[in-house]
């Protein structure tokens, strides 16, 4: 019975499985991109600037919620090793900012 590979062996293997996935599927956006330009197909014919704007916004409040979720993290992970009194109100500030961004984004 054939050994398994292990460690470094295993991980090259996984490695250049990996990089032959990339390779296929990238090769095959590349065949769909080339078909659709011969077919005459526009991919941003749905791009109007209401929704470029919808877009744009809908990214700003993620980035605005993402940013307030990562705070609230970092804040929490002092709270949680010992340093609780200090940042109890700034948590409990960061934790309303958290909510409100999720609120938002929701909407």
């Amino acid at each position: 019975k054939p050994k398994k590979p292990r460690g470094r062996a295993a991980a090259k293997i996984k490695r250049e499985a990996a990089e032959r996935e990339a390779a296929a599927k990238k090769a095959e956006e590349e065949k769909a991109a080339a078909e659709a330009a011969k077919s005459g197909a526009n991919p941003n014919r749905n791009l109007t600037p209401e929704r470029v704007e919808q877009v744009v916004k809908f990214t700003i409040s993620a980035n605005t919620f993402l940013h307030c979720v990562q705070a609230e993290r970092g804040v929490s992970c002092c709270y949680v090793s010992g340093m609780g009194g200090v940042l109890s109100q700034l948590l409990h500030t960061i934790r309303k900012d958290t909510d409100e961004a999720q609120q938002k984004l929701q909407q």
